[in-house]
């Protein structure tokens, strides 16, 4: 969620997270896909899926992020 923070043209900081860990995530691969919620001019929000080797969902993450200027 930092990366897609910093790849959207802003540097940012957590202020907030939380993370769901929904099942064990075994295997040699793990995938995740983070998505901008939302964008304001001082604060943004992101969300991160995390699926395992089977392609299965394993945590749910979001944070908001305090853009610096």
């Amino acid at each position: 969620m930092g990366t897609l923070c910093y790849a959207t043209g802003t540097k940012g900081v957590t202020i907030d997270s939380n993370i769901s860990y929904l099942k064990p995530c075994k295997g040699d691969k793990i995938r995740c896909i983070a998505t901008v919620v939302k964008v304001g001019k001082t604060i943004g929000v992101y969300k991160a899926e995390i699926y395992n080797n089977k392609n299965e969902l394993s945590a749910i993450a979001t944070a908001n992020y305090m853009f610096l200027k």
